[in-house]
């Protein structure tokens, strides 16, 4: 019907379109990404033969009007509402700058207003429920959201929405993966007490975030808050859980205060965080993750508590600056690229109960002038001291080689090796 569009005829689905498409009354399904980045398309009817719609089908389209054919048994576009709703679920499945999402939705459908650039103000019904994946991203214009109490998210609902600068949220929130991630305007946000969770990677990437108020009792994900450079200062909340990288990369960071009532700190959770100079870790924590400090070239000191058991793979790799720490008697066991890199260490004494260390342990640490390896040590892996000098001596308490002593440990090494040291 020279529709200017492409149709699948064995299905009768269109599958690309653009802004002067007429969609045939025999076409029964618009696929996924049919109209998508269609810019100079500002209306469409949806007729009544049409049963399906895809996913991000009219992303990042010129849409200002939206209309179904009121003979539509699967879809409507009640209340003049500018949107296209799935009638027995009552789920927004395409929305435009002029939508206005009637009481009766309870769902926002996956990438239903993604790239919608010129929206600038959405209300959000009372009775909705669930948001889909990506069903705000990149909207720019937005400039603030009041989300509704006893609501989900699907993932990167809120993703780079730039212009978004103010949120409110409800108390019992479930807070979704990358929910904020990028949304660059942010410049503070308080976390109601209710909230147990923040999901991985909720603010990833929110640069110009300064202040956070975040409750105590909380679950901090994976990556919540990693890349927010404009952090200058943390309070970690009584008995949160750290994820791993949920700091890392905020550069701007000088100051950590860290309760004793945290246990565990998760791997690479403070990595790349090159402004911190130094940090106490309370006695409380057992656990300190793989990569948690790694990359910190400004730390020059840290104290390991008591009760840790394990210097983890690239725990203080890195650390360029850090002259000089104390390993407690309670670990056993010092992982890989531990100490990788650490340039500026002076001293550090292995204590007796460590048995096992890992692969370049201590590769490249070049001011250790010496260093005591106990008899307890039974393995050793690859390259633990390579690229050490002649100005530098490792003495070995143990009159025997540990296991995997010869795996290349000592590429590049012209250490001095002094052995059975009492």
């Amino acid at each position: 019907d020279n529709c200017n569009a492409i149709i699948k005829k064995d299905t009768n689905t269109l599958i690309a379109g653009c802004k002067n498409t007429i969609i045939p009354s025999s076409v029964t399904a618009i696929g996924d990404y049919a109209f998508t980045g269609c810019t100079g398309m500002t209306s469409i009817t949806i007729n009544e033969n049409i049963k399906h719609i895809g996913t991000y089908t009219f992303a990042g389209s010129g849409l200002t009007s939206i209309n179904v054919n009121e003979k539509n048994t699967v879809y409507d576009s009640r209340d003049n509402c500018n949107a296209i709703i799935e009638k027995d679920t009552n789920k927004l499945v395409t929305g435009c700058k002029n939508t206005i999402i009637p009481s009766s939705v309870t769902a926002i459908g996956d990438h239903a207003f993604s790239n919608c650039t010129g929206l600038i103000n959405i209300t959000l019904p009372e009775n909705l429920t669930y948001i889909g994946n990506s069903a705000f991203a990149r909207c720019t214009g937005l400039s603030n959201i009041v989300l509704p109490n006893n609501i989900s998210f699907g993932g990167y609902t809120f993703a780079d929405c730039t212009g978004l600068t103010s949120i409110t949220f409800p108390e019992n929130l479930d807070m979704g993966n990358n929910l904020f991630c990028g949304c660059t305007g942010l410049t503070s946000i308080t976390i109601p007490d209710s909230v147990t969770s923040i999901g991985n990677g909720t603010f990833y990437g929110c640069s110009n975030l300064t202040n956070i108020v975040i409750p105590n009792n909380i679950n901090i994900g994976n990556g919540a808050f990693s890349r927010c450079t404009g952090l200058t200062s943390l309070i970690i909340p009584e008995n949160a859980y750290i994820g791993s990288g949920a700091f890392s990369d905020c550069t701007g960071l000088t100051n950590i205060t860290i309760p004793n009532t945290i246990t565990s700190i998760g791997g690479s959770a403070f990595s790349g965080c090159t402004g911190l100079t130094n940090i106490t870790i309370p006695d409380s924590v057992t656990s300190i993750g793989g990569s948690a400090f790694e990359g910190c070239f400004n730390l020059t000191n840290i104290v390991i508590p008591s009760g840790v058991t394990c210097i983890e793979n690239g725990t203080f790799e890195d650390c360029t600056k850090l002259t000089n720490i104390i390993i407690p008697n309670s670990v056993t066991r010092i992982g890989n690229f531990a100490f990788y890199e650490c340039t500026g260490l002076t001293n550090i004494t292995i204590p007796n109960n460590v048995t096992s260390i890992g692969s370049y342990a201590f590769s490249r640490c070049l001011k250790l002038t010496n260093i005591t390896i106990p008899n307890s040590v039974v393995n050793m892996e690859w390259n633990v001291f390579s690229e050490w000098k002649s100005n530098q001596t490792i003495n070995c308490e143990a009159a025997a080689k540990p296991d995997g002593w010869n795996k290349s440990w000592n590429y590049g090494c012209k250490a001095k090796i002094n052995w059975n040291v009492k």
